[in-house]
């Protein structure tokens, strides 16, 4: 009786045990399984962030904007290829765009540009915030005209769209000095507000632009900065402005620096030479402002200069890394501001455009 419970439970013993190694053995196949199938699933995953990252690379070196406001291009910039200026200019006359760089500036111009003229003025406010003396009209500040003081961006849209499908355009230069487009340019605004406040706080203000002076040149840009919101030439000479109690009631601003029939100098070489006469006749510069290189480079510098966003794009790629810092709205002391490119009497190539 009790041999036979023992053969039984015997029995029963060795059947649970079968039981639980097949238990273990399926359990061993699933957990197999498992890990496979979680080794396929992280294999894929990773793969497949593998190829995203990848991809993201190749957009990245490819197709990522190089400009300083990252919406344009480098293939845009026309300035990267170089180009042969005649004596008097400072940018090439023609320039061949395709239809995605236009439709690449166009985007620039309707969706960051106005933000960037923005930081760049605001870093000139919070410089003249801290300005050290008390202004007086000796103390001037020289301002460029087109996409400075002036906005041709209307004409820029309008010509982008045109040339959306692609070509050759044979100008796109700005704002044409015809007497009637030559006063119809309104003000770019955050500058015109900033020459409004620098005026009542005692500054006086010049103009030095490569516009002509012969012809309606002159008269037609008058003009255009008097209904922009400029004013007209100031009645006072310098020691009538320094013995004066307060500055005119409307802003004016002292010079109208153009250049002249004939005068076929790189505007590199041209506008220190403006600055110069200014200086000779007792003022001090204390800041420039404008779109290109060319307007704050060279010798008679200004204590700081304000590099102003240009939608032409002016900037070259090796300088790139300058072109991002004027852009956010630095400024450049005169001690240290150079022209990123030679200006000796002898090179006839300036990279610009507009």
């Amino acid at each position: 009786m009790g041999g036979s419970r023992s053969a039984e439970a015997a029995r029963q013993e060795a059947m649970l045990d079968g039981i639980n190694r097949e238990h273990n053995r399926e359990k061993s196949r699933l957990t197999e399984q498992w890990e496979r199938l979680t080794g396929i699933l992280y294999g894929t995953i990773m793969g497949f962030l593998g190829t995203l990252g990848f991809l993201y690379i190749i957009s990245d070196v490819l197709l990522r904007p190089q400009s300083a406001t990252d919406l344009v291009g480098c293939s845009c910039q026309y300035a990267l290829g170089g180009g042969a200026v005649a004596p008097g200019g400072s940018y090439p006359q023609a320039q061949i765009i395709s239809s995605k760089c236009a439709q690449q500036l166009h985007k620039y111009l309707v969706k960051q540009y106005d933000h960037d003229v923005k930081t760049a003025i605001a870093s000139a406010r919070a410089y003249f915030d801290t300005y050290p003396r008390q202004a007086n009209a000796s103390q001037t500040i020289v301002l460029d005209i087109d996409e400075t003081a002036l906005s041709n961006r209307a004409e820029w849209l309008t010509a982008l769209e045109d040339i959306r499908g692609g070509g050759i355009v044979p100008s796109l230069q700005g704002h044409a000095l015809e007497p009637l487009r030559a006063t119809m340019a309104p003000a770019l605004q955050p500058m015109l507000d900033l020459y409004t406040d620098l005026y009542k706080a005692g500054f006086s203000v010049t103009f030095i632009t490569g516009r002509r002076d012969y012809g309606m040149g002159r008269e037609a840009t008058a003009k255009n900065l008097e209904a922009a919101g400029y004013g007209v030439p100031c009645s006072r000479t310098l020691g009538e402005a320094q013995r004066a109690e307060r500055p005119q009631q409307e802003p004016c601003y002292v010079a109208l620096g153009m250049r002249s029939e004939g005068d076929q100098r790189l505007a590199s070489v041209y506008k220190p030479n403006q600055r110069a006469q200014l200086q000779e006749k007792g003022y001090e510069i204390v800041a420039s402002f404008g779109d290109q290189w060319s307007d704050l480079a060279g010798t008679s510098a200004a204590v700081a200069s304000f590099k102003l966003p240009n939608p032409c794009l002016t900037e070259n790629v090796k300088y790139e890394v300058v072109a991002r810092m004027l852009s956010a709205g630095d400024y450049i002391p005169s001690s240290s501001a150079r022209h990123p490119k030679q200006t000796h009497a002898r090179d006839q190539i300036e990279f610009q455009i507009c």
